[in-house]
């Protein structure tokens, strides 16, 4: 951001900027040459010309804009040294500089720091805090079973550490599916951030972008869990090389997904499918290097079909705790939307039904 320069109305800006060129400061010389072209304008002393002979030497982001005027004298100039033949390539060389053809649509910056900070941070609270522990404290029971020969005994434990993400990531995919605004609007408030403005016109906030996106991850909160898992297991088993394999196929199918739905009228949100399709495909490998690892059945219904059951439940169960607290608070205090105080309240009440 360029520097705003202060002034004093009873100093000589010219003659401190003419002393420090002769002493070969011209750093000093271009400061004091912006106080001059401020007090100018801020003593509105319309006899004198501003100046920018010195402005090469100010820092990058500290150089004036050009405007109107200067681009009339460069044009001008530019005329006199007989380039009229090339007039229209120089008119895309200061448009060019100028901005005034640049290709920039600040509303996608905004779009994607809504995704980023909003979305991304939180959905990766749940995998980060409870699977991932679990993950990094199998692999040694794992790996003992197998040096040990002990195979039933290991294959036990992986069954039982799949299945035990699939406990936690399950219920937790669908909390945070059904409370996706309210769980931003606890931690970033429902206020965070500018409006943003939309091709149709109309202005939306980032909570607004980013309670659809963070309901999309919610969906590959299973599945990261379960990648979490099964990587730690694959190691235990001795493929290391197997998980990288895995990610590297979802890191691919993200690529290409994300650039094809991102420039569809799908939008930002083709951002968070693609996550939970890397998600998939990399969970699906993982369960299939195990299975041939270990030599022992994997199947995702018989691992997953109870625990899928009670978190249908759980989000059932919660959904309507949601509607109920929202509409509770709507009426007895007003918009249960737009405070940090009714988010945590309405989280709460959730969190205790789904869990009862």
């Amino acid at each position: 951001m360029a520097t705003k320069y202060k002034y004093d109305k009873d100093t000589d800006y010219a003659a401190l900027m003419e002393r420090a060129a002769q002493r070969g400061d011209n750093a000093a010389a271009a400061i004091y040459e912006q106080q001059r072209n401020a007090k100018i304008r801020g003593e509105g002393m319309t006899d004198v010309t501003q100046s920018n002979d010195y402005a090469q030497y100010l820092p990058l982001e500290d150089v004036p804009d050009y405007d109107d005027t200067h681009r009339r004298q460069a044009e001008s100039l530019l005329t006199e040294r007989d380039t009229t033949g090339q007039r229209a390539r120089i008119d895309q060389m200061l448009d060019a500089l100028l901005g005034e053809e640049f290709d920039y649509d600040p509303a996608s910056d905004k779009l994607y720091t809504a995704y980023t900070t909003l979305s991304i941070s939180i959905s990766d609270l749940l995998p980060s805090t409870l699977v991932f522990p679990l993950a990094v404290s199998i692999l040694p029971a794992v790996s003992a079973a197998f040096a040990a020969r002990k195979t039933k005994k290991a294959e036990k434990y992986i069954r039982s550490s799949i299945r035990i993400s699939g406990i936690i990531g399950l219920p937790s995919a669908a909390f945070l599916f059904v409370c996706a605004r309210s769980c931003i609007a606890l931690i970033y408030g429902s206020g965070w951030g500018s409006a943003i403005p939309m091709t149709d016109g109309s202005a939306v906030m980032p909570i607004d972008i980013a309670a659809p996106a963070l309901r999309i991850l919610a969906v590959g909160v299973f599945f990261i869990s379960i990648v979490s898992t099964t990587n730690a297991l694959l190691q235990a088993c001795g493929k290391s090389l197997k998980p990288l394999i895995s990610v590297g196929c979802g890191t691919a199918l993200l690529l290409f997904a994300e650039i094809g739905l991102v420039r569809s009228p799908v939008g930002i949100y083709g951002a968070p499918i693609s996550s939970v399709l890397c998600y998939v495909v990399a969970m699906a490998l993982n369960l299939y290097f195990l299975q041939k690892c270990v030599s022992i059945s994997l199947e995702p219904v018989s691992l997953f079909i109870r625990p899928f059951c009670c978190a249908l439940f759980c989000g059932v169960v919660t959904y309507g705790a949601y509607r109920g607290c929202t509409a509770a608070w709507n009426a007895l205090f007003g918009n249960a939307l737009a405070h940090e105080g009714s988010a945590f309240v309405i989280l709460l009440v959730c969190g205790l039904c789904a869990v009862a």
